[in-house]
C-alpha cells in the first residue's frame, strides 16, 4: 500500500547497466541516490531527469539494451472520493 507522498521507479535492467567509456555501470546505487534526491519531482518530471542523467553519464557509448522507467506516484494528503 502506497503511502502518501510515496514513489515508485520501475525500471528495466537496461537504465542500471548503462556503461560509460570507463564501462562503469550507471547502477542501482545511482539510481536509488537520485529518485531519493529528486523525489519531490511530478512523476514525467523524475522520468525525464533519469533517461537525461543516464544519457549524460553514457555519453557517447551506445545502449546494448532497452531502457524503460515507469514513475508511480501517490499525491501527498488524503485521497479524494
Amino acid at each position: 500500500m502506497l503511502r502518501p507522498g510515496d514513489v515508485v521507479v520501475i525500471y528495466s535492467d537496461g537504465i542500471t547497466e548503462a556503461s560509460d567509456a570507463g564501462d562503469e555501470q550507471f547502477g542501482v546505487a545511482r539510481l536509488k541516490q537520485m529518485v531519493a534526491s529528486h523525489a519531490d519531482l511530478p512523476a514525467r518530471a523524475l522520468v525525464e531527469l533519469i533517461f537525461r542523467t543516464v544519457e549524460s553519464f553514457s555519453g557517447r557509448t551506445r545502449p546494448l539494451d532497452d531502457q524503460t522507467v515507469m514513475v508511480i506516484r501517490r499525491p501527498p494528503g488524503p485521497v479524494a472520493g
